[in-house]
């Protein structure tokens, strides 16, 4: 309804959980600093032609040697907080750039980087609620309406046919006119 896009439906919800694991911050932060690193490999390691998975392999190795170098140098930024987050949402973030890479190499890089900004707008959204005190004691003290109430939200919005709100505003001098 909004015309926001993502990487599909789940990887803006596993960014959503792990910016709430890590912290909304430290999270876009170390996003971040993944995809620089990720653009940066890239263009290095495409001088080398190597074949996919070694240069998938060097590339995730210089994300993570990145990501090694943000949490030393965390303290530095006053981000002291980033060395005390948990290594399974930083492995989420750093598939998430392979999810990134891809997008690049199936379009232009600045459609890469919109589809990712919009992926990482989704996922701020969503960690927002998802860290909210209603919708944590919602969830727990009213489990079975939450349930039914994300199945008739998702009914109504499937059912939707109308403009999105991104194109309303992208074509509103057009539907001035008429």
């Amino acid at each position: 309804m909004i015309g926001l896009r993502g990487f599909g439906i789940y990887i803006p919800a596993v960014l959503a959980m792990a910016l709430v694991s890590t912290g909304i911050v430290e999270g876009i932060t170390i996003f971040g600093a993944i995809v620089g690193v990720a653009l940066i490999a890239k263009r290095i390691l495409k001088k080398t032609k190597l074949s996919y998975l070694p240069r998938t392999a060097l590339l995730l190795w210089v994300i993570s040697m990145g990501i090694f170098g943000v949490i030393l140098l965390s303290p530095t930024f006053g981000l002291v907080s980033l060395m005390s987050i948990n290594i399974f949402p930083i492995l989420i973030l750093v598939l998430l750039a392979e999810n990134f890479l891809d997008a690049q190499a199936k379009s232009k890089e600045s459609e890469a980087i919109a589809l990712t900004i919009e992926t990482l707008a989704l996922a701020f959204v969503s960690s927002l609620i998802l860290r909210s005190e209603v919708m944590q004691k919602f969830a727990l003290t009213e489990p079975e309406l939450l349930i039914i109430t994300t199945v008739l939200i998702n009914l109504v919005i499937g059912k939707f046919g109308g403009l999105r709100l991104k194109e309303w505003f992208r074509f509103r001098s057009l539907i001035e006119e008429e």
